[in-house]
């Protein structure tokens, strides 16, 4: 049967030419050299890092292009920086629910001076736990929304959100007074 318009081997549109099968390959060397189409997400990432000033939209838009395309990655390379501090999170967060888990146990056993210490030491460990836990999402939390950029400002700053405050409400007031007040005098209308 023969269509009209069309011919063997001819590739319309941005097709892509697949690479050729080289004489004296394997069969599994063809096809992880065929695998590789596209960039990957770490040098997409180390791409950014040499940019003066990143888009991160764009950044984030390449990143999935670059999932769908290569699919699922082992490669610890490949992991964001949010991925990351995700992942540092739900860790912390796991071993909170395991000491939990091991408090709860230990206090059911009879009271006496070792269950104690072990308990104390259990509650001082699921805090250490907690504070990092919420460091990571304390870090994380600009590369989810916006709005907690401007949250975690302040923390570079040093300072309290309070203060930070407290310094733009003095910084506005004294611009405000180094201007001049302009005094406008209207003579008064005198007598008929």
């Amino acid at each position: 049967m023969n269509i009209p318009g069309s011919k063997k081997g001819e590739h319309r549109g941005n097709a892509r030419k697949r690479p050729g099968k080289r004489p004296g390959t394997t069969p599994t060397e063809y096809s992880r050299k065929r695998k590789r189409t596209h960039e990957t997400t770490a040098e997409i990432m180390y791409g950014a890092a040499r940019q003066h000033r990143p888009e991160p939209v764009v950044i984030e838009r390449r990143i999935t292009v670059a999932r769908i395309i290569n699919g699922p990655s082992d490669n610890t390379e490949d992991l964001t920086p949010r991925e990351v501090l995700l992942l540092g999170m739900h860790h912390h967060m796991g071993a909170v629910r395991d000491l939990k888990l091991m408090l709860e146990y230990i206090s059911e056993q009879p009271v006496s001076e070792d269950t104690t210490a072990k308990c104390n030491a259990l509650d001082a460990e699921i805090e250490r736990a907690l504070d990092k836990a919420g460091e990571f999402a304390f870090k994380a939390a600009p590369f989810i929304h916006a709005k907690y950029t401007a949250i975690s400002a302040p923390a570079v700053i040093g300072q309290n959100p309070m203060s930070v405050l407290e310094l733009l409400v003095n910084e506005i007031d004294e611009i405000e007074r180094s201007r001049p007040i302009p005094i406008e005098h209207k003579p008064q209308k005198t007598g008929g």
